[in-house]
């Protein structure tokens, strides 16, 4: 095991206690949820547990660890952001900030996965249109992130939708400016 998947693994470990010590605290403040918590705080145990019983002879477990970390960090918002509403220690509308969590945090998923887009090997034409496409899907990430964040809660939707659908849209455009141009160098 090298040093790297080692740390993966012990943070992967680390975000799963964390998830396990926050659910059961929410368990304690919202006992007519318990099932619900309990479900939320066991998922990721049990499924790296099968994952580690049932895998096959050398499988990357740092790999998963990566996934697990996403996953649990996942968790760990949301329910922070019940806990948080339920505590009052924020003033918002009922429901208002796990609305707001998932927002950040579809917006967060979009701009770390966009930045994977320009770290794939292709022709120098698609590595530019890759380029492009990561830029853009990071900042739609990130300005989707922030849209749930900071604007009202009305049109936070909408207007973070509309955000990430236009940064669609132009990495669409510039994808098929490129194959015309990838199209044409061939020729």
């Amino acid at each position: 095991m090298t040093q790297t998947s080692s740390f993966n693994e012990r943070f992967a470990a680390a975000t799963v206690a964390a998830d396990i010590l926050v659910g059961a605290f929410a368990c304690w403040l919202m006992p007519d949820r318990a099932w619900a918590w309990l479900t939320a705080m066991l998922a990721l145990p049990v499924a790296w547990a099968l994952i580690r019983i049932f895998a096959p002879r050398g499988f990357a477990m740092s790999r998963l660890a990566g996934s697990i970390v996403g996953a649990g960090l996942i968790l760990l918002v949301a329910m922070l952001a019940v806990i948080t509403q339920e505590l009052a220690l924020v003033e918002a509308a009922p429901g208002e900030l796990s609305d707001r969590a998932w927002g950040l945090i579809m917006g967060s998923l979009v701009a770390v996965y966009a930045n994977v887009l320009p770290k794939r090997s292709a022709s120098p034409a698609r590595a530019r249109v890759l380029r492009f496409a990561g830029w853009a899907l990071v900042l739609g990430g990130i300005g989707h992130a922030l849209i749930w964040l900071f604007a009202p809660l009305a049109q936070a939707n909408l207007w973070a939708t509309g955000w990430l659908a236009l940064t669609l849209v132009a990495t669409g455009l510039r994808a098929w400016i490129g194959h015309g141009q990838d199209q044409s160098a061939q020729a």
